[in-house]
């Protein structure tokens, strides 16, 4: 009999990093630290180094990730931490994007001690990053150092803002309509039952 796998936020899951890619430096949020630079040997072990994980959602476009922070909080799981880096981007020799990395954590500890200026820069970033824009998303259950322990990984990458460089929403023409209307996620990932899902 094949053993159901672990739920995403379930007790075997020890943290949870969202990633965000995008090619706009301007994006990223302003009180994140920057890590240092990529290295060719640093991607190179990037690359090499992952076991394998189990995928629990295949790329999707289009979809909003507005009410991620709150649901996960639900389930015991904290922002505690975020960085960026700027990557090398093999499609354009010596051009770098930017990967900003949260992570959320369940360890009262860590959340527990976390410096109260930290923790409000920290959710204003993470919330403009994600509730301003729809993306493509991916998710895995990564399996952890201890047996039967898994670190779980979000991938928010092909980023599509909400509101123009002035401010305004973005909208387009629906078929049968002529009149403009606000851009609308192809669906939204929420937390039901301690799994991820796009509903």
């Amino acid at each position: 009999m094949v053993a159901p796998r672990p739920k995403f936020f379930g007790e075997s899951t020890l943290s949870v990093l969202i990633q965000a890619s995008f090619r706009n430096p301007n994006v990223v949020p302003s009180g994140l630290p920057r890590r240092d630079d990529e290295t060719p040997n640093g991607r190179k072990d990037r690359k090499e180094t992952h076991a394998p994980g189990i995928q629990i959602l295949a790329p999707t476009p289009e979809i909003s990730v507005e009410t991620l922070r709150e649901e996960m909080e639900t389930t015991g799981f904290y922002l505690v931490d975020g960085s960026y880096q700027m990557r090398i981007n093999p499609r354009e020799p010596g051009e770098y994007y930017p990967a900003v990395r949260f992570i959320f954590s369940r360890d009262r500890r860590r959340v527990d001690s976390m410096d109260d200026d930290w923790r409000e820069t920290l959710y204003s970033d993470f919330d403009q990053l994600t509730k301003g824009s729809f993306w493509r998303v991916r998710a895995y259950l990564n399996p952890g150092k201890v047996r039967d322990t898994h670190h779980a990984s979000i991938n928010l990458e092909v980023r599509k803002p909400r509101h123009d460089n002035a401010g305004n929403p973005i909208t387009e023409i629906l078929i049968g309509s002529s009149e403009p209307t606000p851009i609308i996620p192809a669906g939204t990932l929420r937390v039901v039952d301690l799994d991820l899902v796009i509903s």
